[in-house]
């Protein structure tokens, strides 16, 4: 069974306590009854990005990263600052969905690690509003999902960054939110545009 205590080898994680936590992806913000606290920050280029910080000390704990024109939905996780160097940036774990499904009410995600891209290390399955985060068949962590905010129980000595990054990339996929965020940029192209065209032409119309 794999190990989930240190992910990010952060130390985020309660030892022998559950945890409860509240993720709001929508203000970037997460709190917990154990004083881990992560801010969520959104990174945009021709690669989507999210990237997960300690609150207190602002040090970059991960960034998630999806792959470009990929049938099952890939996302790759980096331990820091990812910055488009493959030699030099450490993968820690990847994502994808085991068959493709366009559906965004019911979301299952296999992760893997680098080590072994065969192997499911733990699953993801979102039913409705209701997350769950299983290896084998231990419980890693369960989550109600209601719009931007998660209310989160993280299982004892299960590292609370791993968990929140699993939990970004599923309101990702679930909210279909970086398909809505490209559509809004090409709409707001087009409008730019024709309102150019607009004052090309009465330009041209002056006598």
């Amino acid at each position: 069974m794999e190990d989930f205590s240190n992910v990010f080898e952060g130390g985020y994680n309660s030892g022998y306590h559950q945890i409860n936590m509240r993720i709001d992806t929508e203000d970037g913000k997460t709190w917990s009854n154990d004083g881990d606290t992560f801010v969520i920050e959104k990174h945009f280029s021709h690669h989507f990005r999210r990237v997960l910080k300690n609150a207190s000390s602002h040090e970059f704990i991960c960034t998630m990263h999806k792959k470009k024109a990929t049938a099952h939905g890939r996302w790759h996780v980096y331990k820091g600052q990812y910055n488009n160097c493959y030699e030099s940036d450490e993968l820690c774990f990847m994502l994808k969905r085991p068959k493709i499904n366009r559906t965004q009410k019911n979301v299952e995600l296999d992760v893997f690690l680098p080590k072994n891209e065969k192997e499911r290390v733990c699953k993801v399955r979102v039913r409705d509003d209701i997350c769950e985060i299983i290896s084998a068949s231990r419980f890693l962590a369960k989550a109600k999902m209601e719009e931007s905010v998660m209310d989160v129980m993280i299982e004892a000595n299960v590292d609370h960054a791993f968990i929140v990054s699993l939990l970004v990339i599923v309101d990702e996929i679930k909210h279909n939110k970086f398909h809505k965020v490209v559509k809004g940029v090409a709409k707001v192209t087009m409008a730019t545009a024709k309102v150019a065209m607009v004052v090309a032409m009465a330009g041209i119309n002056c006598p």
